[in-house]
């Protein structure tokens, strides 16, 4: 298994993952075939895989009925390499629907990373490093959100303006992303569902 540097400060590339399953996978997701298996109002988030045997709650990808059968064989065969490759301890199956977002927060300590597995020029990830006030600015902008839920451009410019330590990102599929300990979200301001994994490795 690899050694991978996780930066617990910030959204970090920290590699290219080049395996002939994710290819096909990807390319299912980017492709105009990928539609969710029923009409999406909320964002889906499943845990497929985890390290304890105890965990209760993991689910196969046969299950998710949001998982065509034209892609789970790859998807399936990915994650078993992805777990060769990587010292993983739970992966995260994740669905965002159109216009749909979660709230900024903070995933502290947990080593977590994101994969995507398709790309728009509207999947806008949100981070904030200042290191102190975390929680306060975390309100403000989740308040401001909820003010103006259809003004993204007017939001992105008030976030990117309100610190120099405020940045958006845009992830590509096939790369996987350190997301560390700062303060963050994502918005789908795009038509289409976004698709993820997001695992949690060994430090």
């Amino acid at each position: 298994m690899l050694n991978i540097y996780i930066n617990m400060e910030g959204l970090t590339k920290i590699m290219d993952i080049n395996d002939v399953y994710l290819t096909k996978v990807i390319n299912y997701y980017n492709s105009k075939y990928f539609k969710s298996k029923h009409f999406l109002n909320h964002n889906t988030n499943y845990i497929i895989y985890s390290k304890d045997p105890n965990f209760k709650k993991t689910h196969s990808l046969d299950s998710i009925r949001q998982i065509s059968h034209q892609v789970r064989d790859d998807l399936n065969n990915f994650i078993d390499n992805l777990k060769k490759l990587l010292d993983i301890n739970i992966i995260f199956y994740l669905e965002y629907t159109p216009k749909g977002e979660v709230s900024f927060h903070i995933d502290r300590g947990l080593n977590r990373c994101i994969l995507p597995l398709n790309d728009d020029n509207k999947f806008y990830n949100y981070e904030c490093l200042l290191e102190q006030k975390l929680h306060e600015k975390g309100e403000i902008y989740n308040k401001m959100r909820k003010d103006f839920p259809e003004k993204i451009d007017e939001f992105n410019e008030f976030f990117l303006n309100d610190s120099e330590l405020n940045s958006i990102h845009n992830l590509k599929s096939g790369s996987v992303y350190s997301i560390g300990n700062s303060l963050h979200t994502f918005i789908n301001a795009s038509n289409k569902v976004r698709v993820n994994l997001v695992f949690e490795v060994t430090p």
